[in-house]
């Protein structure tokens, strides 16, 4: 998933890099996230307006046996499960159209391809710069991230809509339709993850480079409405809460 602390895209660090200094972290989105199925059958409660989702999360994912500490063999080699349904980005409640964006951003990470970018994300955004940035490094490097037996929602510990969005009036004062869907000005939701390595390997599972270990982080996630109603994931912004990243859960 993308993160940065400001708006320019050309301060935000990248995900995957043999440059350490030039690493970015990422919500692996709200994946590995925003991909993995409009997240699991019961894996995930999800409540209407701007309430709160809390959820027990593992700290570490199963990591691949390895005989040194830059070798082994992903258990989660690529295959070919189709892609998650962005149905749920539809929705009016942002935490729905939220989760499920980052499950599939989730999935394309496992299976990397920069058309599907815009998929999820808003075109020319800080978001699309970043993820398509990485995805395009996946892609070059014949790599993938292992798939998190989990679920989609493995790193989320919390998620609430910080900022509703507002129903788009016209001059009639009824509600202005998108692709046949209301429209809406744009909205904001909290996360609380708690984000794990994920090492890239490749197609036949074995090892490539080491990901990141971020740890626990409080983001706030943009969301827009395109065009066709759906909703997309705009710009993520690392929080720093004086509290840390839980006080952003009261």
């Amino acid at each position: 998933m993308t993160m940065t602390k400001n708006s320019d895209a050309a301060q935000m660090k990248v995900l995957y890099s043999t440059d350490d200094r030039s690493r970015r972290t990422s919500l692996r989105i709200l994946a590995g996230l925003v991909a993995t199925a409009v997240i699991v059958a019961g894996a995930i409660a999800l409540f209407a307006g701007g309430g709160s989702h809390k959820a027990t999360t593992p700290k570490t994912r199963p990591s691949a046996s390895a005989t040194t500490a830059n070798a082994g063999q992903s258990p989660y080699a690529l295959n070919n499960d189709p892609a998650p349904s962005l149905a749920g980005a539809y929705s009016d409640n942002l935490k729905t159209a939220f989760l499920a964006l980052y499950g599939y951003s989730q999935w394309v990470s496992n299976h990397p391809n920069p058309t599907l970018v815009a998929n999820y994300t808003a075109v020319g955004g800080p978001a699309y710069k970043v993820e398509l940035f990485n995805v395009n490094y996946l892609v070059d490097h014949h790599a993938h991230t292992p798939n998190d037996p989990r679920g989609y929602d493995g790193d989320i510990q919390f998620v609430k809509v910080s900022q509703v969005p507002r129903p788009i009036l016209g001059a009639n004062g009824k509600q202005v339709s998108r692709g046949g869907h209301p429209a809406f000005t744009g909205g904001l939701v909290t996360v609380v993850a708690q984000y794990v390595a994920d090492n890239l390997y490749d197609a036949q599972g074995h090892y490539v480079q080491p990901g990141q270990k971020p740890g626990l982080a409080a983001l706030s996630y943009s969301l827009v409405q395109g065009a066709n109603g759906q909703w997309l994931l705009a710009q993520a912004t690392v929080l720093n809460p004086p509290g840390g990243p839980l006080s952003v859960e009261h």
